[in-house]
Order: C-alpha cells, then sequence, then structure tokens
C-alpha cells in the first residue's frame, strides 16, 4: 500500500514527538542525581536522545556509551555508587527502547561487564535489586535475540550459578527457566550447553577460590523475603 506525501508527513510527526523510556528516565535522574559525574555522562547522552527516532537511528552510539561507563573497574563503582545505580537505571530505560535491536553487541560487550558487577556487589541488598530488575527487563524485551543466541548467552549468564550466593543463584536458575520456556522447537539444540557446563565447570569458569563471603549479610539478602518476592514476580508476570 502506498502512503501519501501528507501520510508521512502525519506519521513522521507522530513518531518525532513519542517520549522514549530512555528521555522520561534521564528527567527523572536529573532530579536524584545532581552530581558533576552524571551531569557529564548526560551531556553525551543528550545530542541523541533529541527525540526517539533519533535515538533508534543511533543507537549504536548510546550502547557505546553505556559500554564505557559499564566497563568493570572495581575501585571506580565502589566510591562513584550512586552515579553507577542511575547509569543502570538509565539503560534499563534504553533496553525498554530497542527491544532486540543489536542483541550481538549486547551479550558480548554489555552482559559480561554486568555479571562482574554483580559478582562485585553480591552482598548489596540495593544494587542487586536493581541489577536483576534489569535482567527482568532485559528478558522481557529481548528474550527473542537472547534465545536466538541461547549457548553464547548461556556461557556467560550462568557464571552466576556458581557463586555462594543462594538469592542470587535462585534468580539466575528461574532467569535461564523462562527462557527456556520461550526456545522454539528448532532451537533446543541449544540446551546441550547447559549439560557441558555443568559437567565440566571448571572449563569455563574460575571455580577453585570461590569468593569468601560474609555470612550475616548473605543471610539478611537470602532471606529479605520482600526482596526475594518483588525480583521473581517480575518473571513470573512475563
Amino acid at each position: 500500500m502506498k502512503i501519501s506525501h501528507t501520510g508521512m508527513k502525519v506519521i513522521t510527526h507522530l513518531l518525532t514527538i513519542i517520549e522514549s523510556n530512555l528521555f522520561a528516565i534521564i528527567n527523572k535522574e536529573k532530579v536524584l542525581n545532581s552530581s558533576d559525574e552524571f551531569a557529564s555522562f548526560l551531556s553525551e547522552l543528550s545530542y541523541y536522545t533529541k527525540s526517539f527516532v533519533f535515538m533508534i537511528n543511533n543507537q549504536m552510539k548510546i550502547f557505546e556509551i553505556f559500554q564505557k561507563k559499564l566497563i568493570y573497574d572495581e575501585y571506580f563503582h565502589s566510591k562513584n555508587y550512586i552515579l553507577f545505580m542511575s547509569i543502570l537505571e538509565l539503560f534499563i530505560g534504553f533496553i525498554k527502547d530497542i527491544r532486540t535491536e543489536n542483541i550481538d553487541f549486547f551479550l558480548t560487550s554489555i552482559l559480561p561487564e554486568l555479571i562482574k558487577f554483580i559478582k562485585l556487589f553480591n552482598l548489596n541488598v540495593e544494587v542487586i535489586d536493581k541489577m536483576f530488575n534489569l535482567f527482568a527487563n532485559v528478558f522481557k524485551f529481548m528474550h527473542k535475540g537472547i534465545t536466538r543466541n541461547f549457548q553464547k548467552f548461556f556461557l556467560i549468564f550462568s557464571d552466576l550459578l556458581f557463586l555462594r550466593n543462594k538469592f542470587i543463584r535462585k534468580f539466575s536458575c528461574e532467569s535461564i527457566c523462562f527462557l527456556i520456556k520461550n526456545l522454539e522447537d528448532n532451537q533446543f539444540f541449544n540446551l546441550s550447553i547447559i549439560f557441558e557446563v555443568f559437567l565440566n565447570p571448571s572449563k569455563y569458569f574460575d571455580i577453585s577460590n570461590p569468593e569468601a563471603q560474609d555470612e550475616e549479610q548473605s543471610d539478611k539478602i537470602n532471606n529479605s523475603q520482600e526482596n526475594h518476592n518483588n525480583l521473581k514476580g517480575k518473571l513470573q508476570k512475563f
């Protein structure tokens, strides 16, 4: 069906005024975080978030801006904890906007860094809640792209299954089960990687010297009924 010139102008106008999830969260986080570091980060994003269409057309540029801030640096992210939390919140909005676009870049450049952050902050209830909220949105909006690349995803994400924190292991198992249920019939050959990882975990992960954990704080996380119900519910409702 051929669209008239007037029709195209209307469609273009409607797309221009659509407010992206990322833009809405930027406005919210501006109020909550007034640090110079966050203002500098927003200045990098501002050019590419002028409109929804412009953002979609420049999503790789935005991905790269996020990647620079999400590259694992224990000292930087421990020192700039509030900045890190704000960036995670913005990334959640970005995921909602782009859906399955550029899934390869996410799996190879972003996901490994997110896994490192979970391992770094594995005793911090607020960070874990934020990270799993991010993953819940990733699974909701990007699950088609992830199931097409299930083996690549599983080799990275399954590192969490070997952490001592029971809460993280439980959520990770539920996440993987959710993805398996969404595999299409011609994708079940991907499941062979699960057996391979569990039969030969040392081949893929460094499990010779698991991280020591503060048992009292770990129990606090594992027994936090409110956080557990909230995070489990994010997957169940999807």
